[in-house]
């Protein structure tokens, strides 16, 4: 073989990898943008969830009609975008613990409520935190 033909081998195989490579790199990035999509779907979902859950309406009305609260923000204007917390229902028993951003006229917040239910009965706040 002369060397001619060698390099005209070698420069077709640094081709050929280099199309591999940059395959793989597509790859990569789509399974990269792929799973980023799906966390963030689930993030959404999930917050979707919790702020159309009984527990955090309950969270939310005892926020609204708390004095204390209503005179520390200059009146409530809205609740943040992102609760967070969790909600436990079990054999109709339930345990909740909602971290609530209470955005105020005058002044933003962040209040942590626990809220219990029984059997039949409506979620009832336990107990609220100033963050």
């Amino acid at each position: 073989m002369n060397d001619q033909h060698q390099r005209d081998l070698d420069v077709e195989y640094l081709k050929v990898r280099k199309e591999q490579k940059l395959k793989l790199r597509k790859k990569i990035a789509l399974v990269l943008i792929g799973a980023g999509v799906v966390i963030i779907g689930g993030v959404l979902l999930a917050m979707t969830l919790m702020k159309s859950s009984d527990a955090y309406a309950a969270a939310e009305n005892y926020l609204m009609a708390n004095p204390q609260i209503q005179a520390e923000t200059g009146g409530i204007k809205d609740f943040g975008m992102f609760p967070s917390g969790n909600v436990n229902i079990h054999n109709g028993y339930g345990i909740s613990e909602l971290s609530i951003n209470v955005n105020g006229t005058k002044k933003d917040i962040e209040i942590t409520v626990h809220l219990e239910k029984q059997p039949e009965g409506d979620w009832e706040v336990i107990d609220v935190e100033r963050e």
